[in-house]
């Protein structure tokens, strides 16, 4: 299954809103790693219903950390999921979760959280030395041109440092979405354009 098709198709159970392109986006990232054992956090779990679809499309494998402010959201909790209550935009909470949750580095984060600028920065600062070799960072509704000088020149310019570093494979730019893979393991995600 793809994750266009599961969102296209799922008609009942917790609520999911995903742009269409960022579902596209994923088919082509994350779909190739379905069924391999997968440490995959969410920042913004809300009604719960995108574990369901990481579960079902990633598979069996895949353990979903899902990171919010909401206590109410930790009844998402079960043995392939773990629900942490934090505020994204603090380095300390980053600092605990990879040391004493993921237990180190994670495959995969979706930031799909407050959606400020300073918040995707500390995310992204925090959890890109904290991805696997060859992992993914997808920060999700940059929209609003405010995000220019307050998320993408910042952003551009850690990246280029990770990237002077060796430590940057690629980063991707979709509408609403940017995606950036650290460096290693290269025969990962994604899914390559054959053209047409």
């Amino acid at each position: 299954a793809s994750f266009q098709s599961f969102y296209n198709s799922y008609t009942e159970g917790p609520g999911i809103w995903k742009w269409s392109n960022a579902l596209a986006a994923y088919d082509r990232f994350f779909a190739p790693m379905a069924g391999t054992p997968l440490k995959f956090a969410e920042v913004g779990v809300q009604s719960g219903g995108s574990i369901v679809m990481w579960k079902a499309v990633l598979g069996a494998q895949c353990h979903v950390f899902g990171l919010d402010i909401n206590p109410a959201v930790n009844k998402f909790q079960d043995p392939m999921t773990r629900i942490t209550i934090g505020d994204q935009g603090d380095a300390s909470m980053w600092w605990n979760f990879f040391a004493q949750t993921t237990g180190g580095p994670i495959d995969i984060l979706v930031d799909d959280g407050g959606h400020e600028p300073h918040q995707m920065m500390v995310t992204l600062k925090s959890v890109f030395d904290n991805l696997t070799p060859g992992g993914l960072i997808a920060i999700e509704d940059i929209h609003g041109e405010h995000y220019v000088d307050s998320f993408f020149v910042p952003a551009a310019g850690y990246l280029a440092a990770k990237a002077q570093w060796g430590q940057l494979s690629s980063v991707h730019m979709f509408p609403f979405l940017l995606i950036a893979k650290r460096a290693g393991n290269e025969y990962r995600a994604p899914l390559y354009f054959g053209g047409t």
